[in-house]
């Protein structure tokens, strides 16, 4: 962590260690220096003058920052021009610039300026950034499916590694692999890049066998089972599924997702669900639907039962 020497208040934070607060010594006794409002395009080394207490931030600078992140980040702090200067109010400024993974380091310095007031500087550094993707394992989806959750640009961080992994997991449910192994890394390449490395285990794609439903008398199986829309044998399409649900005249067929043959998604048997509790209603009892999943790994096939019991 750097530690500058400026003005009367000094600020820190980095991804390893929280904010804090310490007083600097006065420098020797000088000849006042002529106040610039401007914001610099570095950190200064040393700054003339103490930092009034509860002094009113006349300006907010944000230096270092990527040009993909600045409008974004100085929009966090931006706000705090006007009020008055508080240690509080700085940490939680460290902490929300940090939150998202664009800068691994943070440092806040207050500089005097005219009529009592300061220049609050944010300066930060920024990740590297992801310079090439590369892919081992990945054959079920397309570039275009890559393209959405993984891209060129984005922060080299733990905070974005996550988020890719994440995210190309539901994608690869939405395709019918439920069992896919997503490992991601970085790997530095140049100055300032970093290869972000997707390794995947694909595993079974998986089609829905027989689906059951147990309990709840009051809800005819038949009705049930028109709640449930993609067409028979058909991989499941979110925007097909889009425009089902966008018509409630729509022919019963066309309310519900999950049908047997098609490709099994976690988020699919999800919306059913809640599809079912809303039949439920329409008939006068609240269910609690519990789906329950038999895995026949020979057969690339999962039989679904949907458990119904009235809600207590």
């Amino acid at each position: 962590m750097r530690a500058l020497l400026v003005g009367s208040v000094l600020f820190l934070g980095c991804a390893t260690t929280s904010a804090s607060v310490t007083p600097s010594p006065q420098p020797p006794a000088a000849a006042p220096a002529p106040v610039n409002e401007a914001c610099p395009t570095k950190l200064p080394t040393w700054s003339e003058g103490a930092v009034p207490a509860g002094a009113i931030i006349g300006r907010v600078c944000l230096i270092g920052a990527h040009e993909d992140d600045f409008l974004r980040l100085n929009e966090m702090i931006a706000p705090r021009e006007g009020t008055r200067l508080e240690a509080d109010a700085v940490r939680e400024d460290i902490e929300a610039l940090m939150a998202p993974g664009y800068v691994k380091d943070v440092v806040v310095v207050a500089e005097p300026l005219a009529d009592q007031r300061v220049k609050l500087i944010y300066a930060v550094a920024p990740h590297d950034r992801v310079g090439e993707v590369r892919l081992d394992g990945v054959q079920a989806l397309t570039l275009d499916d890559v393209d959405e959750v993984a891209k060129v640009g984005l922060p080299a961080s733990g905070v974005m590694l996550r988020a890719v992994r994440g995210a190309f997991v539901k994608v690869y449910e939405l395709h019918g692999y439920p069992h896919a192994e997503v490992h991601a890394r970085l790997e530095p390449t140049k100055p300032g890049l970093q290869a972000l490395v997707l390794t995947v285990k694909e595993g079974p794609r998986l089609a829905l066998g027989p689906i059951a439903f147990v309990g709840a008398k009051k809800v005819p199986t038949a009705e049930m089972k028109k709640v449930l829309t993609s067409a028979t044998g058909a991989v499941y399409s979110a925007d097909a599924v889009e425009r089902d649900a966008l018509g409630p005249e729509k022919p019963a067929l066309a309310a519900l997702k999950t049908k047997s043959k098609a490709v099994f998604s976690r988020s699919v048997v999800r919306d059913d669900i809640e599809r079912l509790k809303a039949l439920g209603k329409k008939r006068g009892v609240d269910l609690n639907v519990t789906p329950i999943t038999e895995v026949k790994s020979d057969e690339k096939r999962i039989d679904l039962t949907f458990e119904l019991e009235p809600a207590r």
